[in-house]
């Protein structure tokens, strides 16, 4: 990273705009202009994932729930020729993809991706009926040559340093979280040196990819640093004076290295005073405990939530709906596929029901 892009990062350039913490309307108002603002100008002529790549992804796994996996197919072909690098989901997702269509060649290739970004050989033994259709087609050899594959492609981008340094930093984000009361002075500490050498981090390595840090499974990264940027941006909204990451979170995403989804939530969180709710959008489903039926939270301002989301590279919530109902509800679910960053079913008391502006998802 170019030493003048690192002063985006440690304070906001003279012209751009912020937003205080007490100027709610504003902010609303304002979002979507601030999203483009934050985006440092030393990265203006790289590839901006939020163009090339998030908006294919997201016809292709509008195209999986429509069980068109031809046209699913054509569009994470479409993304992953636009970028160097495409996400361990949307490889795997790919690859399923290819499968249904007994282009095994394919298929392969698109599971080599997954190896270089660190998935263990023993994640595709584990779930070999998922490829049962590669058998004789290439998948033993595949497996064969893992641990060369893997020393040629994961082994030249995985950073151990850095992930030591994360887990260090994440053991120390929850050293004394079990007592938030009685070692809130502490913990607000360490939140503010963890913050501080994240950024650090992020200055000397770029911001954690997945290539740095490996994946357990095409759907689950590792999410330590995710903690540390959650506990700060709770911090942040309520004392404006703490280090600013939101350009880093938006670099991070126009450059491939974080999911916008992952954005989303981080956002969320720094412009709410209560819970995550924000103007992006919300993954996840909720339950009341009297009801068996899913909710989804009901936005006043749908046209804002969608402005912000496209910013990020997101689809709008209709399509996020679409993809919400594929996973919840049980005659639309296709288990093999994942079509959105999953989120927990949050579970609220059944009086909470009046509060919360929600809706039906069916």
């Amino acid at each position: 990273m170019h030493d003048h892009a690192r002063a985006t990062y440690r304070q906001a350039p003279s012209g751009m705009l912020t937003v205080p913490h007490n100027q709610e309307k504003m902010k609303s108002k304002t979002i979507g202009y601030f999203l483009m603002l934050l985006i440092p100008i030393s990265s203006i002529c790289q590839t901006d994932y939020r163009i090339s790549y998030y908006p294919y992804i997201n016809d292709a796994e509008l195209a999986i729930i429509d069980s068109n996996f031809r046209l699913a197919l054509e569009n994470y072909k479409r993304a992953f020729n636009l970028v160097e690098i495409g996400f361990g989901r949307d490889y795997h997702n790919a690859a399923l993809c290819a499968i249904e269509l007994e282009e095994f060649d394919i298929a392969l290739k698109y599971l080599n991706k997954l190896a270089s970004k660190g998935i263990e050989k023993e994640y595709f033994e584990k779930n070999k009926n998922t490829y049962s259709k590669l058998y004789g087609k290439g998948f033993e050899e595949f497996l064969d040559g893992f641990e060369e594959l893997q020393k040629s492609t994961f082994q030249q981008t995985v950073n151990y340093d850095l992930i030591g340094k994360l887990g260090e930093m994440e053991n120390k984000d929850q050293e004394f979280r079990y007592d938030y009361k009685l070692f809130q002075d502490t913990i607000q500490k360490i939140d503010a040196e963890n913050i501080s050498k994240l950024v650090d981090l992020v200055d000397r390595y770029g911001f954690p990819s997945e290539e740095m840090l490996g994946l357990q499974s095409p759907y689950a990264d590792r999410v330590g640093y995710h903690y540390i940027i959650w506990h700060h941006l709770k911090n942040w909204k309520s004392d404006t004076t703490l280090i600013d990451i939101r350009p880093i979170i938006l670099d991070a995403v126009k450059d491939g290295q974080l999911s916008p989804e992952q954005a989303a939530d981080y956002f969320n969180i720094s412009e709410s005073r209560v819970g995550g709710v924000g103007n992006f959008g919300n993954t996840g489903v909720i339950r009341f405990n009297d009801d068996i039926k899913f909710y989804i939270l009901d936005y006043k301002d749908e046209n804002l939530v969608n402005q912000n989301r496209k910013e990020l590279g997101l689809c709008n919530l209709e399509d996020l709906e679409e993809k919400l109902r594929f996973h919840f509800i049980k005659e639309k679910r296709k288990s093999r596929f994942e079509v959105l960053k999953l989120g927990g079913i949050d579970q609220y008391p059944s009086e909470a029901k009046s509060i919360i502006d929600v809706k039906e998802l069916k």
